[in-house]
């Protein structure tokens, strides 16, 4: 589909993240670049076309969006970060707007959300990574509760020194939570965490290759949630998809178009229906499954 690019011709203008409220009522958001200053960009899809959309975010050199998510058409948020600061956006059907909260663990020097989910008007949650004062990469888990962000310590396996980060997280009721990313000791591994209702928690996985790590999370129930990334052996970079089926988190064989392989997102309605994304050597990667 035809989108619109901001800036000027030669600018750089990037789309990370979508969410549909219907088909006549979809977002998407990312980042725009022009020199050295980057912006955040908000498209929006209205059934007949995609438009730029006039943000009000805040200002900066380093200014962007990673993530975005719906409850309804006047309940949606966006994260992402702004100079080394965590990042949190609101659009209450008239505009955005930034929200109360999106701070730092005491102590840490800066952050940045990679994405974001929401269960109803008063639950939400953000995950990312923040830097620890010693220059150590821990998770970051940020909680809406219908009045502010705040801070919920997450699962940071080995170490002190042992750099972990979240990409992506999905909510199936306010209990029941998973969130994705890698955490490196050596080589990087994938980390699938989970909330309980109580504690967020490292989930027990398959291991697969020399290295892995997993950027995206989708669920249809609580017995079909998908990870979607990539791990890496002597062959090269391979597409990782895994599948919990409600006890377990299993590795589900994915196709490769390449030597260089790497899965960015999945979404999944039921049981039967299943997309994971991403690229094979430089080309667009599609997979439905099962």
């Amino acid at each position: 589909m035809p989108s619109p690019n901001a800036g000027q011709s030669g600018d750089a203008n990037v789309l990370t993240a979508v969410a549909a409220v219907s088909a006549g009522n979809v977002w998407a958001v990312g980042l725009t670049t022009r020199n050295s200053t980057t912006q955040t960009l908000i498209e929006h899809w209205n059934g007949t076309s995609w438009t730029v959309e006039q943000t009000g975010l805040p200002g900066g050199d380093t200014t962007s969006l990673s993530a975005v998510t719906a409850t309804s058409a006047t309940d949606i948020w966006a994260v992402g970060g702004t100079n080394g600061q965590p990042l949190i956006e609101h659009y209450d059907g008239h505009g955005w707007t930034p929200a109360s909260g999106g701070s730092l663990p005491a102590g840490n020097i800066d952050g940045f959300l990679s994405g974001v989910t929401a269960t109803s008007p008063a639950d939400a949650w953000a995950v990312g990574t923040t830097m620890t004062s010693n220059f150590v990469k821990q998770t970051l888990v940020e909680r809406w509760d219908s009045i502010r962000w705040t801070v919920v310590p997450s699962a940071n396996p080995g170490s002190a020194t042992t750099a972990s980060q979240l990409a992506g997280v999905v909510a199936l009721t306010p209990s029941n939570a998973w969130a994705v990313g890698s955490t490196t000791s050596g080589s990087s591994q994938a980390l699938i965490e989970h909330w309980n209702g109580r504690a967020w928690t490292q989930a027990t996985i398959p291991a697969i290759g020399t290295s892995s790590r997993l950027n995206g999370v989708a669920a249809s129930s609580d017995r079909n949630i998908w990870a979607a990334g990539s791990y890496g052996d002597s062959n090269g970079s391979h597409t990782l998809a895994e599948q919990f089926d409600g006890n377990n988190w299993n590795v589900i064989p994915s196709p490769d178009g390449g030597q260089v392989n790497e899965l960015f997102g999945s979404g999944t309605s039921s049981a039967a229906s299943t997309w994971l994304v991403g690229v094979a050597d430089g080309h667009p990667l599609a997979i439905n499954c099962c």
